[in-house]
This record gives structure tokens, C-alpha cells and sequence, in this order.
């Protein structure tokens, strides 16, 4: 779709459904402040009361990779989202994860459920899920295929079976991880009580030590009775900060 197919689907979301959320992506090749802040300021005259904002990223094996297409260097990246932050803060929609922003009770609460250790479904061909079993939890995987996918479907109706390929189990370190990558992108940080609940460990326990001190004292990280929570300055270089804590 083009910007105006976007505007006239936005348009026709807000006189049917009670909520409603649009991506946009920054950070593209040779994108300036100036113009990012006008999309932001051409988003916001619509209203919204939750935004998810995504720095552009170039996956290997995709055509754009292919092409040669760079996102923007990292220190523009930087800029451009300290001015995204400023923007959305001056107009009430609080970051509640690195890439969502939400005013004071909108947050989008399927996508927090999941990004706090949740389970959820895998829906659809090709579809990735979290099922706790057992006290175990699976990464579940459906068909890729579409045309197996809808066999499996229409045959497994009426029984109530799933239609997922495969079920991984995880190790305690890949569920670990799994809650640091996501819990971490979140304003609220890894909760105490959802580390105790999924993993069966404190903070301390799981994540505690030298490399966990470092990045509190360097302004990194912060822990306290709540929980761990990235600070604004780890969120400009996250990944970073994450692979440092996890080791990597």
C-alpha cells in the first residue's frame, strides 16, 4: 500500500472499531529529523491512543538485503528515537515497550501477556507459540505450508487438535532468555514475581553476578524490589546491553 491507502484505512478502522493501532517505521535510508517528526505530527492529528513505532531492520535473505538496502546508522538511529520519545511523551503516549506507545490505560494487553512470559497460540501457516504442558514450556511451530495447514485444520475441527508441526521443548537457559529479551523492551522491566513463576528462580538466582553489578553500576540496569528494568540510557543500545547480561 501507499501513505494514502494507509490514511483512508486508518480512517475507516476509527468509525468501526472502538480501538484502534497503525504501525509506522523509521529510521529508513536517508530519512531526515525533520521528516520523521512530520509523519509523527501527521500520525498523532489522527487521534490515536496507541502507536507502535519500529526502527527499520534489514533481514538476511530478504530481497531488500539482496538490493543492498541499508536502514540508517546507528547514531541516526539514535537521534531518531530520542526525538520519538520526546514527540510521543509531548503528546501523551508514554513508550510502555521500546517500540509501543500508549496513553495511561491503552496498552495493548494481549501483546504484554506475551511479552511478560505468557503463553500464546500459534495461529495460522508457519505460525510460532508458547504452550506450557507439564510444567514444561514448548515452542510450538505451525505448518508452513498454507495448503497442509488448512488440510490439518479442516481434519482436526471437530477432534480439537492442533495443527502445530512441531513442539520444542525449551531449557531452562532458552526460557530464561526468551524473558530477558522481552521483558527488558518494557518500561516496567522483568517483574520479580514473573521471573519467580515462570522460572522458578529470583532475579538474583537467575541473572545475578559480576556481569549483571557491572551494568548497574555503569547506569544500565536497574534493580530494585520491583524487578529489572533497562534505564534510557541501555534502551539506546539494548542488544547490546542484553548480550552483555546474558553472557553472549
Amino acid at each position: 500500500h501507499d501513505a494514502r491507502a494507509a490514511r483512508a484505512a486508518i480512517e475507516a478502522g476509527q468509525k468501526i472499531f472502538a480501538r484502534l493501532n497503525f504501525d509506522l517505521i523509521y529510521a529508513r535510508p536517508g530519512q531526515s529529523g525533520k521528516s520523521w517528526a512530520a509523519e509523527l505530527d501527521e500520525a498523532l492529528a489522527f487521534g490515536p491512543e496507541h502507536l507502535s513505532l519500529y526502527q527499520l531492520s534489514i533481514e538476511r535473505r530478504t530481497e531488500f538485503y539482496r538490493d543492498g538496502v541499508a536502514a540508517a546508522a546507528e547514531e541516526d538511529g539514535a537521534a531518531l528515537y530520542e526525538l520519538t520519545g520526546e514527540r510521543m511523551n509531548r503528546a501523551g503516549l508514554a513508550a510502555y515497550e521500546i517500540s509501543n506507545h500508549a496513553r495511561l490505560g491503552q496498552e495493548c494487553r494481549h501483546n504484554l501477556h506475551v511479552w511478560r512470559g505468557g503463553d500464546y497460540a500459534a495461529v495460522g501457516p508457519g505460525a510460532h507459540g508458547r504452550i506450557t504442558s507439564g510444567g514444561k514450556c514448548f515452542a510450538v511451530q505451525g505448518t508452513s505450508d498454507p495448503g497442509r495447514w488448512l488440510a490439518a485444520a479442516e481434519k482436526n475441527a471437530s477432534g480439537g487438535k492442533s495443527t502445530a508441526a512441531k513442539w520444542t521443548p525449551l531449557t531452562a537457559a532458552e526460557r530464561l532468555d526468551e524473558i530477558v529479551i522481552m521483558g527488558l523492551r518494557l518500561d516496567g522491566g522483568i517483574r520479580r514475581h514473573d521471573l519467580a513463576r515462570l522460572v522458578g528462580e529470583t532475579l538474583e538466582e537467575a541473572l545475578g553476578g559480576p556481569l549483571l553489578e557491572r551494568l548497574v553500576e555503569g547506569g544500565f540496569l536497574v534493580l530494585d524490589g520491583a524487578g529489572l528494568r533497562a534505564t534510557a540510557t541501555a534502551r539506546l543500545r539494548l542488544n547490546t546491553v542484553i548480550g552483555n547480561l546474558l553472557g553472549g
